[in-house]
């Protein structure tokens, strides 16, 4: 393939084990061309010529590369080098650096003439850099560690505006700080789901969720488990209320007289 203009893509020819640019492309890939005016002057580069820089830049991570200089791409893989490690040229002309020589020559040792010979041509500036990468543990725990601390302080910011600065603030902070006993929550563990389910039909509150959105709800509507888990507390609104729909438990249970949960399980 031909390089056309600047920036390009260009895959070199191999030539044994090395890359060969032609000197057309070269000067295509460094946005210039043999006859093109100097700085807007009528000379050329072909007679004042010029000093181009040749960055080889290894890398064995692939990322964006960019496109402000032009650049030719190699081969995806070194001769002989380690797997994975890769390669590209980009070319750079440095402004004003004509590169030109001359000699002189005599035709004797005693000669009334000269010749000045003036020669003008391409200085190739070899450059050699990459990036290259390797897996760090200590890079990724940096990053995750950063990464939580940005998500606490965030977090921070956000309480801070919804309870002291946002309109509605007094109600935002009613329903980000909830205080919950959880000494009555760890006694629903000897506690049955029907039990729960009665409870909740007693006092009317919903019945949907799992058993921990239940509990939550009891807890919550003011529901305390007493220590005889069997017999609820006879003072409790539920079993006022099942007194209240039902004559039949008006009269009020002795500790050894039965069960207040079977009379509240028939009255259900």
């Amino acid at each position: 393939p031909e390089a056309t203009a600047a920036p390009c893509y260009y895959q070199p020819l191999l030539y044994q084990t090395y890359d060969r640019i032609p000197i057309v492309d070269l000067l295509t890939a460094a946005g210039i061309g043999m006859d093109s005016p100097v700085n807007g002057t009528k000379q050329t580069y072909r007679y004042v010529g010029a000093k181009i820089e040749v960055q080889v830049m290894y890398f064995n991570a692939w990322r964006s590369v960019s496109r402000g200089n032009p650049l030719i791409t190699a081969r995806g893989q070194t001769q002989g080098g380690e797997d994975g490690l890769h390669y590209y040229y980009c070319f750079k002309l440095v402004d004003n650096s004509p590169i030109q020589d001359k000699q002189v020559f005599m035709a004797g040792p005693f000669a009334s003439s000269r010749t000045l010979l003036s020669k003008h041509g391409f200085f190739l500036q070899p450059v050699v850099t990459g990036q290259l990468a390797k897996p760090s543990a200590l890079a990724v725990v940096l990053q995750l560690t950063a990464g939580l601390v940005l998500l606490s302080l965030a977090n921070v910011v956000v309480d801070f505006l919804a309870l002291y600065v946002m309109r509605s603030r007094t109600f935002y902070k009613r329903f980000l700080i909830q205080e919950t006993d959880m000494a009555q929550v760890l006694r629903f563990d000897t506690v049955s789901d029907r039990h729960i389910e009665r409870v909740l039909q007693v006092r009317r509150l919903p019945l949907g969720g799992d058993r921990v959105e239940k509990i939550i709800r009891l807890v919550n509507d003011g529901y305390r488990v007493t220590d005889d888990l069997r017999t609820p507390s006879r003072s409790a609104p539920e079993f006022e209320l099942a007194r209240q729909s039902n004559p039949s438990l008006a009269t009020p249970l002795s500790a050894g007289g039965g069960s207040m949960l079977s009379a509240l399980s028939e009255d259900l």
